[in-house]
């Protein structure tokens, strides 16, 4: 009886290697250029959201591409609108709903101080 493999059992190793590395060659490459996306952003000190980085690297089909991409949507962005501070509203400008607590009873008020059964 002869030792080793036979051909047939070769040819079934690697074509499951092949399967694999086509499976995984993709998913590095998407991992590398979000990883990319998210430095990119981190050096302009924006916040970024997962679905603006799923949405540039699907668009790119290449890492010139997406240095292209992710350039114009900083470019895109209005740096300013981040550092305005904007009013606090006035608490008559709130349809607020107040609780208050009587007894270990819990009424529900608007803050015109209507009862609950008048809303």
């Amino acid at each position: 009886m002869k030792k080793g493999f036979t051909l047939i059992e070769l040819m079934v190793v690697i074509a499951m290697i092949a399967i694999i590395t086509a499976v995984v060659i993709p998913k590095f490459v998407e991992a590398k250029y979000k990883a990319y996306v998210y430095n990119t952003f981190k050096g302009e000190d924006i916040k970024v959201s997962d679905d603006v980085v799923d949405t540039l690297v699907s668009k790119a089909s290449n890492k010139e591409e997406l240095v292209k991409l992710v350039n114009e949507y900083i470019e895109s962005i209005d740096k300013d609108s981040f550092l305005k501070k904007e009013e606090p509203k006035k608490e008559s400008d709130i349809d607020t709903i107040v609780l208050i607590v009587k007894k270990g009873t819990i009424i529900q008020t608007k803050n015109d101080s209507s009862s609950f059964p008048t809303w």
